[in-house]
């Protein structure tokens, strides 16, 4: 897999409006994103990186955990593509301004189900590289989101978010399907 397509799917799996859209109506502080992104990052690259024993902690060959998480990207595309993006986490105003990068920012916002099994999937074949890619779209997605919350599901453009959001559930039910059919064609 090359560089270019390990990003569109890293793209496609933290998707980005659907972060912005979700975003607490209060915003995250500078200080929490960047703690959301280290948080979010580790994990994608602790996963990435550790793939291999994870499939043989589970007993699993890379085949069938492809299958598999391919099921699971295809299962949160369909349901992103067919339902709206999120609301805001009411939730944030109970957090201190800092553990707003943790809650809901950096989970789950960011560490979702779909990027635990894709850090996995793909750090079986690509290793670190995959969780490198997830952490500088993790990273830029976080960046690009500024204090405030700006992406508010009356302001201009959020209708144009939304359909950007399942503009990327596509894609990841594409990623899906291409870890499906790799995992069928290589059992």
């Amino acid at each position: 897999m090359s560089a270019a397509l390990l990003v569109l799917v890293a793209v496609a799996v933290v998707n980005p409006p659907v972060v912005w859209l979700a975003q607490p109506p209060s915003g995250v502080s500078s200080v929490a994103r960047v703690l959301g992104v280290l948080a979010a990052g580790a994990v994608a690259v602790a996963l990435a990186g550790a793939s291999g024993p994870i499939l043989d902690a589970l007993s699993i060959s890379a085949s069938s955990f492809w299958w598999g998480a391919g099921a699971v990207l295809l299962l949160v595309g369909a349901r992103l593509l067919l339902l709206d993006p999120p609301e805001p986490f009411p939730v944030a105003a109970r957090w201190p301004g800092w553990a707003q990068g943790l809650v809901p920012l950096g989970f789950p916002l960011l560490v979702t189900p779909a990027l635990a099994v894709a850090a996995v999937a793909y750090g079986s074949d690509q290793g670190a590289a995959a969780g490198f890619a997830l952490t500088a779209v993790i990273a830029a997605t976080a960046a690009a989101c500024g204090p405030g919350g700006r992406w508010r599901a009356a302001a201009p453009g959020a209708r144009l978010l939304r359909a950007a959001a399942r503009f990327a559930a596509a894609g990841l039910m594409v990623a899906g399907a291409d870890l499906v059919h790799r995992g069928v064609t290589t059992l």
